[in-house]
């Protein structure tokens, strides 16, 4: 068993559950942006490969600075 001191440390379920909407929402936005650009230069899927590349590196320096402030 997890006492309350230890469990208050970490992060809470709303931190959890605003972490995973902000994950999916870099890469779907980091995509929507690079077809967006896809569209107007007719490169598809050039532009939305990159953008989605973009989203996901986001996606990770969020994860890495929510966690540091767990630790």
């Amino acid at each position: 068993m997890v006492s309350p001191a230890v469990a208050s440390n970490g992060p809470q379920l709303g931190d959890l559950l605003s972490m995973g909407m902000t994950l999916a929402l870099c890469v779907v936005v980091g995509f929507g942006l690079g077809w967006l650009g896809d569209l107007v230069t007719g490169t598809f899927p050039l532009i939305a490969m990159i953008g989605l590349a973009l989203g996901v590196v986001a996606a990770a320096f969020y994860v890495v600075k929510i966690f540091k402030r767990y630790s």
